[in-house]
């Protein structure tokens, strides 16, 4: 109901906060001659703005968000306006089966650090987590939801004039500086395919792989959608080709077994009580800030450790590959299997 959900969502922003006091204090107590704020002390945003300066801001999902939260610490009177219901721009309406593709410890904001162990979170929960996060900073007024915009002009006097739509009215505003935070992919972009008579459907209304059942489908481009929608096609499809331009390496999430069933392996990271280490992650291997997590030598031991199992094993697939890409990185380093956090 209505209240079970709200009550949910209080209790969830309440455990963040805690989480976030208990960080504060354990920074506060190492660094006594330090003071800490959550977010403030880290902006980006440095010069001061004229007084009554407005900014309007395109998109709602994650580069939107934190434009707005930042901003208006400065001062700027800033505001977000979203075509959508809600936060998470592209995540928001991502097809069932899409999981993050780093950890919940490298995807949250450096300001909110992501409560609890890392994992691959499913998207909804990435929308609640940046729900949390407009809650946590108290940027619900700066949001406007349901909002179009269909132009933008920058007159001669400076300002930006920006058309939208909103309930089906049209309006038009100004602002002394515009930001465009709707992504790289916001138009979908078709392949011409000369000759094909069958059905033509872009990534973005992919939902689940119901829509492929007993189908023979042809998937062009090898991102991480394509992998995915591959992926999910392959159980119940026909036949599924994978068709790229050139070839590319597609790393598994994870770097032991779990990785013979990602999507299972990822559902059952959800159950309360599950554990999965930091070193079973692809991040352990291809990233370096997850060194942070310990120290250098323990990161260096694991890292190195994999590196020599894993090419022992002699398996013809991608985590081999990966394996033999970073022994070469570390060889050609001095002290590099000894600093390999640094490769």
């Amino acid at each position: 109901s209505e209240i079970t959900e709200k009550s949910h969502h209080v209790h969830n922003t309440q455990n963040q906060n805690r989480h976030h006091r208990k960080v504060l204090t354990k920074l506060t107590n190492h660094y006594p001659n330090s003071t800490f704020t959550m977010g403030s002390s880290q902006s980006s945003v440095s010069a001061m703005p004229p007084k009554g300066e407005r900014v309007l801001i395109i998109g709602g999902g994650p580069s939107g968000l934190v434009a707005l939260k930042e901003l208006r610490e400065k001062g700027f009177d800033a505001t977000v306006l979203e075509k959508a219901a809600g936060v998470g721009g592209a995540f928001r309406v991502a097809y069932d089966h899409m999981f993050l593709t780093i950890s919940t410890k490298l995807m949250g904001y450096s300001d909110f650090a992501w409560a609890g162990r890392p994992r691959y979170a499913p998207r909804a929960e990435y929308v609640e987590y940046l729900e949390r996060y407009v809650s946590f900073f108290q940027l619900e007024d700066g949001l406007s939801f349901n909002t179009d915009v269909t132009g933008a002009v920058l007159k001669g006097s400076g300002k930006w004039e920006v058309e939208a739509e909103k309930d089906g009215k049209k309006m038009v505003m100004t602002a002394d500086r515009l930001i465009i935070c709707t992504g790289s992919n916001h138009n979908p972009k078709y392949a011409p395919v000369p000759g094909f008579t069958g059905e033509t459907m872009h990534s973005s209304d992919w939902r689940s792989n119901k829509q492929v059942a007993g189908k023979r489908v042809m998937i062009i481009g090898n991102g991480e959608s394509s992998a995915d929608i591959a992926a999910d096609s392959a159980e119940i499809a026909e036949s599924v080709v994978l068709w790229a331009r050139r070839p590319i390496i597609m790393g598994p999430r994870f770097l032991n077994e779990k990785s013979k069933d990602e999507l299972a392996s990822m559902e059952a990271m959800q159950i309360k009580g599950s554990r999965t280490e930091m070193w079973e992650m692809l991040e352990t291997s291809t990233t370096s800030p997850v060194s942070q997590l310990q120290s250098p030598k323990a990161y260096s031991n694991i890292r190195s450790d994999w590196v020599e199992k894993t090419l022992k094993e002699a398996r013809h697939d991608t985590t081999h590959l990966n394996a033999v890409m970073f022994k070469n990185a570390m060889s050609s380093v001095e002290d590099g299997f000894k600093r390999s956090d640094q490769i």
